[in-house]
């Protein structure tokens, strides 16, 4: 395990002192301050991998080198991270974010496989600085123009789905594609550090590569496998991937900049500017948005079931429970159907999720 750094570059927003964030107010504290009490990993890996089918296929995962007995086989799409190569094997930790111990072949046909970036490895993590809770509700901001876009009663499917809202069609003049920054998957990275402190960095790379960088629900198309992707490694003489910015869950509140019938511009993260720290934004609606899925069960209170993606993960009440799983909003010139959401006012109570156990 290596043990301590040398000199190395995390910062999101690259050092600079960030007051004013689209009239939000940030702490105008620089990082080593601020940061004072984030520490590496100190169990962190010498290197880490990470690994895929680009075709969506399954894949085995093995107790040898391409021999012994099958420990797994994979679920369609699935995401591996691994601390050792050796030849054309990975010897994989994480599937899809469950512990799963045993090699695939990383090099095979329509095998992805990168190496983590050593500042990322030895990137600081945040303390613990309270018990996990399930993120339940948001708060309305006392000021600007909110509406909120409630869980619906549709249950034609057996099992949870995304809780998925398209807010406006991708067209050539409306494009729901969004390309994003070098910054901006530091600042997503940070985001689930910050959402669940105290986890390990294999365990945020993990979670980073199954919400934000291979999210069928979000990052899906666009030819991703060919694009840049600063903490996971890959392809860095080319532009970033895309991320479809035209699309949210149910139970999250959108800020409304201007509006034009039952169109609205909304608000979000200009990536023309400086970016923010994760901490100042996460759980402000008009910034992040937690994403949901649904389930067809409809509980006592007349709604359906409603939970937290699984990316993230913490122990609430002596049980593993979905937390809360944040994406950054973007900032865009397009305008979004506001049709079924319903308008806020400052202060007001939403609920991110429906869930039939209390915690």
């Amino acid at each position: 395990m290596a043990k301590g750094i040398g000199s190395i570059e995390i910062n999101t927003n690259k050092g600079a002192v960030f007051q004013e964030f689209d009239g939000y107010e940030l702490t105008p504290n620089p990082l080593p301050e601020r940061r004072a009490d984030w520490k590496p990993d100190p169990n962190r890996p010498d290197r880490l991998y990470y690994s895929r089918d680009s075709g969506y296929k399954r894949v085995k995962v093995m107790s040898g080198k391409g021999t012994g007995s099958l420990v797994l086989l994979s679920d369609f799409s699935s995401i591996f991270i691994g601390e050792k190569l050796e030849g054309n094997y990975l010897h994989v930790l994480k599937c899809n974010g469950d512990d799963v111990v045993g090699w695939i072949d990383a090099k095979a046909s329509g095998m992805i496989l990168s190496e983590i970036p050593q500042k990322v490895l030895a990137s600081l993590i945040p303390p613990k600085v309270k018990e996990p809770e399930i993120w339940r509700y948001g708060v309305t901001p006392e000021e600007g123009n909110y509406m909120y876009i409630p869980h619906m009663k549709t249950k034609d499917y057996n099992n949870p789905q995304p809780d998925t809202v398209v807010l406006w069609k991708d067209k050539p003049d409306t494009p729901g594609w969004l390309r994003t920054t070098p910054e901006s998957h530091w600042l997503m990275f940070d985001l689930l550090k910050v959402a669940a402190p105290e986890h390990s960095i294999i365990y945020y790379v993990m979670a980073y590569a199954y919400h934000y960088a291979d999210n069928r629900f979000w990052t899906d198309l666009k030819n991703k496998d060919l694009h840049r992707d600063d903490i996971l490694g890959l392809n860095p003489d080319k532009e970033c991937f895309y991320v479809k910015n035209s699309i949210t869950t149910r139970g999250n509140t959108v800020e409304i900049l201007e509006r034009n019938g039952t169109e609205a511009r909304l608000g979000g993260i200009d990536l023309s500017k400086p970016l923010p720290y994760a901490e100042d934004i996460l759980y402000k609606p008009e910034w992040v948005h937690l994403a949901t899925q649904q389930y067809p069960e409809i509980l006592e209170n007349g709604k359906p079931k409603s939970t937290h993606f699984p990316s993230l993960k913490q122990t609430v009440d002596g049980k593993k429970e979905k937390t809360g799983t944040p994406f950054p909003r973007f900032l865009e010139t397009s305008y979004a159907n506001t049709y079924g959401m319903v308008s806020l006012i400052g202060g007001q109570k939403t609920e991110h999720v429906n869930l039939s156990r209390w915690v």
